[in-house]
């Protein structure tokens, strides 16, 4: 079990995170700065989560879950701007190429734009209130893989495979109930997909369903982005003829997702 290879990811994660972050708050960033920082803060979560697993110390796992909290934090506050960019893209193209009256939508553009350029302009105060570098100050000093033992590390592993397998598993199966359930099954989708890049960070060993999860998670972004319009049109009373060719989209968009997982549970294992 590679308790060498862990600390050498984590300790990677945790430097690219600094200086990305230092670019950012010296406004020496650009967009692809902050993809590069979203996503090393999204693969140091499941970094910390085993970390805590791992931890004895009831207060020490207190602190761990703390600086996690900054973490997540600051990864939703990065991800605002990028969303609202991802929404006003889609309303050009649905402008474009899909709904008949676009000049309907011109207005809804020109609001989620505002939205975004607000957040934009307070992006670097809200992540300097965060105070990211204490959190990684103390994941540096305290994610001590080293000292974890070789069989408590492969079961601590194990153990979690095992739970997000049957997390995944009973989101499934309500999902063949019900298809808004879709939801709830994306997330425990993409949790079981970082969970086994670290393991695979440990083992050392190429894990196929990786590119399956990948896949499936492409299916389901897209209709999660057009769920999320038809949510932000209605907040923004967005004509009703507009909306309803929308969910249209979205109810064919669900089907494929809905499809996609079900035609995928023998090579994610879940059968």
């Amino acid at each position: 079990m590679g308790k060498k290879q862990l600390k050498q990811h984590c300790a990677q994660l945790l430097s690219t995170i600094e200086e990305k972050l230092t670019d950012l708050l010296k406004q020496q960033s650009d967009d692809e700065t902050i993809h590069e920082l979203r996503v090393s803060v999204r693969r140091i979560t499941p970094v910390l989560e085993l970390l805590i697993a791992l931890e004895q110390d009831s207060q020490h796992k207190k602190r761990w879950r703390k600086h996690k909290r900054v973490f997540r934090t600051l990864f939703k506050t990065l991800s605002a701007p990028r969303d609202l960019e991802v929404q006003v893209k889609l309303a050009q193209s649905l402008a474009d190429q899909t709904i008949q009256d676009s000049s309907s939508l011109a207005l809804y553009i020109e609001r989620l734009q505002q939205e975004k350029q607000r957040l934009d302009g307070q992006l670097l105060a809200s992540v300097a209130g965060l105070f990211v570098s204490e959190s990684i100050a103390f994941a540096r000093q305290n994610a001590h893989f080293d000292e974890v033992k070789k069989k408590t590390l492969q079961a601590q592993l194990q153990a979690d495979e095992k739970a997000y397998k049957q997390a995944l598993k009973a989101s499934v199966k309500q999902l063949k109930k019900e298809a808004e359930h879709f939801h709830s099954t994306r997330i425990q989708l993409k949790k079981f997909r970082y969970f086994l890049e670290l393991n695979q960070v440990a083992t050392q060993v190429d894990d196929e369903r990786l590119k399956t999860l990948k896949t499936i998670q492409d299916h389901l972004g897209d209709t999660n982005d057009l769920h999320i319009a038809l949510k932000l049109m209605a907040q923004n009373h967005t004509d009703a003829a507009v909306i309803e060719q929308v969910e249209g989209l979205y109810q064919d968009h669900l089907q494929k997702s809905v499809a996609a997982i079900f035609n995928n549970l023998k090579p994610l294992r879940l059968k």
